[in-house]
């Protein structure tokens, strides 16, 4: 019975001396509940954010929030919590300031409440520095980065253009790309790579430029060109967070030879009942690589006659290098085989270039030819 007179004593004490509070109920925070500079959400900061001179207002960058409804004032510092200026307003609040450029900045904000400074928003400060260039041309700055790391074959320098947490329909991470881009330089010879932007949205806090670009590397017939949208991300240092439309890296092929003959280029003599016939066989190759140790197999046979049977002969050369979009001429001296030990026209020879296809090749149909002398 005592403690329960007790307790009822304490409660009511309570409600005299906070009236406007209900018993048990936790004290209402005081940290600022949004924050944008220059427009861009702190939560997307993620690096050292760069704003451009296309971002100011009237020159200054605008530092802008929601406090809570309690709130009494609301202070901004650009140097890390060192100094504090006190914003205008509030709760919606705004604080703006004329940047230096090349200045770097540790920006945060507090509220006060009850006469006391709450901790900084999210207890962060954002690195955040001011180039009196345009967002257009830092973009077309970083494009030319891509372009001149990707044709140099520099991966390491091409790598920190991009965001390590890149999601891309294309790629499905940051090392994803790193593997494919490996895969690039190690089969493409010299590579020429342009873009063109067409446009730059920005939403969200993300540029989006949309580009067009083309591609050429040795023994590339037809460039490539494609359509491709680059997400940047300002708030982590222009990096590229994300990739789309028609795929831009990863697409140079394994360098192949191609080996070919061409029939009407193939010359021969078959003396009428001459023991020998000589065949000159061009062998070309198209491809991107040099073909070593190229095997090149003939196979004559005439139609016989004077009461003998056909007669026949088969010979291989081994060719040392064909090289990139190079010929190599293979003379073949065929001995009549059977028969009568002579050739009697009309000789039908076929001839097949790597006959047990142990050259990887670009196309494997254009390496054998059929002639008749």
């Amino acid at each position: 019975m005592r403690g329960t007179i007790l307790t009822a004593i304490i409660a009511l004490s309570l409600l005299l001396t906070f009236p406007n509070r209900s018993f048990g109920e936790a004290a209402p925070s005081c940290t600022i509940t949004e924050m944008y500079i220059a427009g861009i959400p702190v939560e997307e900061i993620s690096g050292n954010l760069t704003i451009t001179r296309d971002w100011l207002e009237k020159g200054e960058i605008v530092i802008e929030g929601e406090a809570p409804p309690q709130a009494e004032k609301v202070e901004v510092t650009l140097d890390g919590g060192k100094t504090w200026h006190e914003a205008q307003d509030t709760p919606s609040w705004f604080y703006s300031f004329q940047p230096l450029p090349g200045e770097q900045y540790r920006i945060g904000a507090r509220a006060w409440c009850k006469g006391k400074p709450a901790p900084a928003h999210r207890k962060k400060f954002y690195k955040a520095h001011y180039t009196s260039k345009t967002s257009r041309e830092i973009v077309a700055e970083k494009l030319h980065q891509v372009e001149l790391f990707y044709q140099g074959k520099n991966r390491l320098q091409f790598m920190t253009l991009f965001s390590k947490r890149l999601r891309s329909p294309l790629y499905s991470n940051y090392r994803d790309l790193e593997v494919q881009v490996r895969n690039d330089f190690q089969w493409g010879g010299a590579i020429q790579y342009h873009f063109y932007i067409d446009q730059i949205l920005r939403t969200d806090g993300i540029y989006i430029v949309q580009t067009h670009w083309d591609m050429t590397y040795v023994g590339l017939m037809e460039p490539k060109e494609g359509y491709t949208e680059f997400h940047f991300d300002p708030g982590n240092g222009w990096k590229v967070a994300d990739i789309r439309g028609d795929k831009p890296f990863g697409i140079i092929e394994e360098p192949k030879p191609d080996l070919y003959i061409v029939e009407d280029e193939i010359k021969g003599e078959f003396p009428q009942a001459f023991p020998t016939g000589t065949v000159i066989v061009p062998v070309h190759n198209g491809g991107r690589v040099s073909a070593r140790k190229v095997v090149v197999k003939i196979y004559c046979m005439d139609e016989g006659g004077f009461g003998y049977p056909p007669s026949a002969a088969k010979a291989t050369s081994t060719v040392k290098t064909v090289p990139i979009m190079g010929t190599k001429i293979v003379t073949f001296v065929l001995q009549a085989g059977g028969g009568y030990g002579a050739w009697n026209p009309p000789v039908t020879c076929i001839i097949i270039v790597d006959p047990k296809n142990r050259i990887s090749e670009i196309n494997e149909d254009n390496n054998r030819a059929q002639k008749v002398f």
